[in-house]
């Protein structure tokens, strides 16, 4: 049996069960291993598996090492999963908070079709990052409703016609159930039923091998044995593992992709090279058509003056000894025309292996990585926990302050020190000390107090500490920007201010 795809209404299950369990939930961490991206929320982890070039949804009992993706998107909170235009298409609907507590909304879209995609886009549809790169990215992502049959819409029709029908049989939608496929009432009563109350089962055969899923469940049809899931999500992984997968063998072979994909890339770059000829061909249509009354039937080849050369030099068009002047000239003219059409998609094909080739060895060298070390995320670099030029104050909760003490220290700490999701603090229009405000893990995001201790500090290291109030301005640390040749001096964007009062360490701490 081939493979069982997702199809429209396995989505639009999977959808619903998804919009149910993940809605609310915030997306831990995302990882990349080989051609799979693993989503991370509290207490479940789901993959966006590809097998034997098929996409699904799959559940994971942990995160594996791998590369870091979609960085825009961690931390974000799940606001919505839906189905999109009846279609094999998942979109989450993401809202983003910094640290700072800007909004910044996304949607991510998964595409169950060819080889599966993941492409993240803005609120305008602008593509932001997608899985297999090169194809849709710095354009509008763009959504079409499937033409056909509104599978999804069967159970609002009265009848179906038997073309609709034989549609419906090529579609496979009902492969296992145990209902007439011809019975028109019976399908429209069974799709109602699916979409009111869909029933996820695992599809077994005599030998109680899985060989497929369903979101109905019995009556099933000769030789089959439907084992009820608590989720579609559940089935299919069941389905991949202990079917599917085994197909795909063991770990990737970088070497051998990259000497397939090498050698393609090869091909492709000839097959252009020849499509590129079009305009030789087409100057070889207009010649034989100005030399038709020196062209006898028969011949093989012939020399004329070529019009298009400099001096105009002697060519050797090579002939149709069977077809007539007229035939051979309108020949190369169709030769010219189809290659010239080819030119453009093998250009896009040259560029999609291109791609291909440099993401094989990106996942080579960053999986090797990943291996030496699978965790990063250290509160401090061992470099770092040398020396540190900074001072150094720890607030409640594990919160590290670290001040610059010169123009050079503040550099080196707003610019090499500094993590990108760190925030960064200064006294507004005032000379004095960066201050970075580290959180005790990745994620965390700071309360008011926290806030209000840092910029306090931040006043006081600064030339406006003996002021009653003083204004500070806040943002993360990858929104500060170097100003060329003058030390210590930055701009910023993103940013925040407060009015604090200056407080000394000690009393920062005594107020803890």
């Amino acid at each position: 049996m081939k493979i069982q795809r997702l199809g429209a209404f396995d989505i639009f299950s999977l959808a619903k069960e998804l919009n149910i369990s993940l809605t609310g939930k915030a997306i831990l961490n995302i990882t990349a291993r080989k051609s799979d991206i693993y989503f991370e929320f509290p207490g479940i982890i789901i993959c966006f598996k590809i097998v034997s070039g098929s996409p699904y949804f799959i559940t994971a009992d942990k995160l594996p090492a791998g590369r870091n993706r979609l960085a825009q998107i961690k931390g974000g909170i799940i606001k919505g999963i839906n189905q999109v235009a009846g279609d094999r298409l998942i979109m989450f609907e993401i809202a983003f908070f910094n640290r700072l507590g800007k909004r910044k909304d996304f949607c991510l879209y998964f595409e169950f079709y060819k080889n599966g995609n993941i492409i993240l886009t803005d609120t305008t549809n602008r593509v932001l990052a997608e899985l297999r790169r090169g194809e849709k990215t710095g354009g509008n992502y763009e959504i079409t409703k499937p033409e056909g049959l509104d599978v999804l819409a069967i159970d609002q029709r009265q009848s179906l016609t038997s073309d609709e029908i034989e549609e419906i049989k090529s579609l496979r939608i009902l492969q296992f159930a145990a209902i007439p496929e011809s019975d028109s009432t019976a399908i429209i009563k069974l799709v109602k039923k699916l979409k009111d109350k869909p029933e996820p089962h695992v599809i077994k055969d005599q030998a109680n091998h899985i060989i497929g899923f369903s979101v109905y469940g019995p009556p099933f049809g000769e030789n089959i044995i439907g084992e009820k899931t608590q989720s579609l999500l559940e089935a299919i992984t069941l389905y991949t593992e202990t079917c599917a997968v085994s197909r795909t063998g063991g770990s990737p072979d970088y070497k051998k992709h990259l000497q397939k994909a090498q050698k393609k890339l090869e091909a492709i770059q000839a097959e252009l090279a020849e499509a590129e000829k079009f305009a030789i061909f087409r100057q070889y249509g207009e010649i034989i058509l100005a030399n038709l009354n020196t062209i006898c039937k028969g011949q093989t080849k012939r020399d004329f003056v070529n019009p298009y050369s400099d001096k105009n030099k002697h060519i050797t068009i090579s002939l149709d000894k069977s077809i007539s002047p007229e035939k051979n000239a309108a020949k190369y003219f169709d030769m010219a025309r189809k290659l010239e059409k080819s030119v453009p998609i093998l250009i896009k094909r040259l560029a999609k292996h291109k791609a291909e080739i440099a993401r094989f060895k990106e996942m080579e060298a960053e999986l090797a990585m990943a291996k030496q070390s699978a965790e990063t995320d250290l509160p401090l670099k061992k470099a770092e926990r040398r020396k540190i030029p900074f001072r150094n104050i720890k607030l409640d909760g594990g919160w590290q302050v670290y001040l610059g003490k010169s123009a050079s220290t503040n550099d080196e700490l707003t610019f090499s020190f500094a993590r990108n999701d760190d925030i960064w603090f200064h006294a507004w229009q005032a000379f004095g000390s960066h201050l970075i405000l580290r959180p005790p893990q990745k994620g965390a995001i700071p309360d008011n107090k926290i806030i209000q201790q840092a910029a306090s500090l931040a006043a006081y290291f600064s030339k406006a500490k003996h002021s009653g109030k003083v204004p500070v301005i806040y943002t993360e640390a990858r929104y500060v920007r170097k100003v060329k040749k003058v030390l210590g001096k930055v701009t910023y964007t993103n940013e925040k201010s407060l009015m604090v009062e200056p407080r000394r360490p000690e009393q920062i701490l005594e107020f803890n």
